[in-house]
């Protein structure tokens, strides 16, 4: 497993991620300009900032592209790329529970037995009640998954 990076805000720009010369080397993206960045289910436009202020453990994420997928800036991530995507993760979803007041302080500290040395697989973990997914959405990228 290679060493995750940290994401770190960048609040001068829109949609964009910054990244290290060296990182955008070892990602692949050294003549690309614009890419898409995935994180879950969510994918968004972006432009890539070449950037020899940004350390070569983190990457750079505007904070409306922060916002827009949800990202949380505090685990480390694995980041790796396929044709013209970024893809921030791993992102694991727990469904643990039918409904969102099932969820309950003790149910999440009982829960987090199980996910305690989840910080060496470098990602985030989402925990949600079926009740709270919006069908739509789920439908949507099962489909885009197979197209």
């Amino acid at each position: 497993m290679s060493e995750g990076l940290t994401i770190i805000e960048m609040k001068d720009v829109k949609t964009t991620v910054g990244l290290h010369p060296i990182v955008v080397e070892r990602l692949r993206l050294s003549k690309k300009k614009f890419a898409y960045v995935s994180f879950g289910n969510q994918r968004q436009f972006v432009t890539i900032n070449m950037n020899h202020e940004i350390s070569q453990k983190s990457i750079g994420i505007s904070m409306d592209l922060m916002e827009k997928l949800h990202i949380p800036d505090y685990p480390k991530y694995e980041i790796r790329t396929e044709k013209n995507e970024i893809i921030i993760g791993p992102y694991i979803g727990i469904l643990l529970s039918k409904v969102h007041e099932k969820l309950t302080k003790k149910s999440l500290q009982k829960l987090l037995e199980y996910v305690r040395t989840y910080s060496k697989i470098q990602g985030a973990i989402v925990v949600f009640a079926l009740n709270k997914v919006e069908r739509e959405k789920v439908e949507q990228t099962l489909l885009y998954d197979y197209i």
